[in-house]
């Protein structure tokens, strides 16, 4: 499996989300305990030898949801480097 078939599994995971839960617009707050709950159950896969893979695809679906509606709520694509981390960061990795 290469990387453009991991993003079309993420993709496919991103739209059955959406399909379940509608448009997501959470505060960061709520996103990041969804997200830990998603990773929670990553280890919870690990822990009990369970097919982990298609939570980790979980993962990073609701983390691209995350993004999208950080984005969606500015009203402001990613156009530059300087704008890929996004208001809370002012341009810089931390």
């Amino acid at each position: 499996m290469d990387r453009e078939d991991i993003w079309t599994l993420i993709e496919n995971e991103h739209r059955r989300q959406e399909a379940k839960w509608g448009e997501q617009n959470h505060p960061n707050y709520h996103w990041l305990a969804i997200l830990a709950k998603e990773v929670g159950e990553v280890s919870k896969a690990l822990l009990e030898n369970d097919g982990y893979l298609p939570k980790l695809v979980q993962v990073a679906a609701v983390a691209v949801a995350w993004i999208e509606a950080i984005y969606c709520q500015l009203q402001k694509p990613v156009t530059t480097k300087e704008d890929e981390y996004g208001p809370e960061t002012s341009g810089k990795r931390h």
